[in-house]
């Protein structure tokens, strides 16, 4: 599974995180690749997940993609294991809160990773609608 996560300068996300577990960090995808050269041949970026699984590493993180951005590829056998795409909501537990320690249930109907049921600036989200009281007291 891989992520485009939002961080400094680019931290202005939704708010769900995850547990990297044991990670690995490189600045760059020059170095990343170099490093799992050096493990065993590497076709491109698609075996990194395999091997880093094979390692006992949960995630590898990329702090410079291509889009220079950062990059976050999840190593579990539910990501590459998947017969099929993935949608927007991934095949591991989703944390949300000020301290990223929440459950978080994934929204499935949106078109970006975000929970169920959040609400953003003090309105519920669009799969709960607006719901406005009628004022006839019922």
């Amino acid at each position: 599974c891989w992520f485009y996560p939002l961080l400094a300068p680019y931290s202005r996300g939704t708010g769900v995180f995850i547990d990297v577990g044991r990670t690995w960090v490189f600045q760059r995808r020059e170095e990343a690749h170099i490093a799992f050269g050096k493990l065993g041949p590497q076709r491109d970026d698609s075996m990194w997940a395999l091997t880093a699984l094979r390692h006992g590493i949960d995630t590898v993180q990329l702090m410079r993609g291509p889009f220079r951005m950062p990059e976050l590829l999840v190593a579990s056998h539910a990501c590459t294991n998947q017969s099929e795409t993935i949608g927007v909501c991934p095949p591991m537990p989703l944390y949300t809160g000020p301290e990223g320690n929440s459950p978080c249930v994934c929204d499935a109907h949106s078109h970006v990773l975000r929970c169920a049921h959040v609400y953003r600036h003090g309105r519920p989200t669009k799969a709960e609608g607006l719901r406005f009281p009628t004022g006839n007291g019922s």
